[in-house]
């Protein structure tokens, strides 16, 4: 046994090293990385404070007080540690995964164009009809040229002339066919899209119809439909570009069409 006169002063170290490492896990308020310094810094308070705590059962000079309040910091500090990165992780596995099972895959183009011309690489260059795999049939009129008249909502810039083209969709297939999202565009020789020139008679023919678009929105089986749209092309255009997808599984059907000049 040791002189009980004998300062007993060993033992404060690991309490403040269990303070250091408490301090490190409140950083996560103020400087998040000084937090991977609280485990390491924990598990050695702990590790210090039970090696003194067996030499003060042995009656050597050591403060058992201390090295129990480091022993109980440090194990808070690694146990918030933790919990804390454990919380992280499974705060990240949640947002970047998903219980729910992934789509079937459905090909981009199920319907391909049979015909030589039509395609984007291979636009034809003369109205016509392009033919699809499953029976569905797209003919292209025009572009002809036309002179507004005064009831058309649209009016003519100077220099702008007037073209109307008319697409027919004919249902080969033994269902009908949806062109609520049908495609149409119409573009001018510097591949810009041209907006609408909206006609008297065909905005009367839509309404007749009950629709507001070009096209009907469904093409029952074995029929056949018209969409016309009209445009205003400015001077020097010598070309239009016609783009036409009827939906979604449908590769797109392409023309260049020379211009031919008629009244402005």
């Amino acid at each position: 046994m040791h002189d009980a006169s004998i300062p007993k002063r060993a033992g404060a170290t690991p309490m403040v090293v269990g303070l250091v490492a408490c301090a490190f896990l409140a950083s996560l308020w103020w400087f998040p990385p000084l937090l991977l310094l609280a485990l390491p810094t924990g598990l050695w308070a702990v590790i210090h404070g039970l090696v003194l705590l067996r030499r003060a059962r042995r009656g050597e000079a050591v403060r058992a007080a201390g090295a129990t309040a480091g022993i109980v910091l440090g194990s808070l500090a690694m146990a918030a540690t933790v919990i804390l990165f454990g919380g992280a992780m499974w705060a990240l596995h949640s947002a970047y995964s998903s219980d729910e099972p992934e789509p079937a895959y459905t090909p981009e183009r199920s319907f391909r164009i049979l015909d030589a011309q039509g395609h984007a690489w291979k636009p034809a260059t003369a109205p016509g009809t392009v033919t699809y795999t499953d029976g569905v049939t797209l003919r292209l009129a025009g572009p002809e040229p036309f002179t507004p008249g005064p009831k058309d909502p649209s009016t003519l810039l100077k220099g702008q002339r007037a073209y109307r083209v008319t697409l027919t969709v004919t249902n080969g297939t033994a269902a009908p066919l949806d062109l609520h999202r049908m495609g149409f565009t119409i573009g001018d020789a510097e591949q810009l899209v041209l907006g609408e020139f909206v006609e008297a008679r065909t905005k009367a023919a839509q309404a007749s119809d009950g629709r507001v678009g070009p096209c009907p929105d469904k093409v029952p089986a074995g029929r056949s439909v018209t969409c016309v749209r009209a445009v205003a092309t400015f001077a020097g255009s010598d070309w239009l570009a016609v783009s036409v997808e009827p939906t979604e599984r449908y590769e797109d059907a392409n023309w260049r069409l020379p211009l031919r000049r008629g009244a402005a």
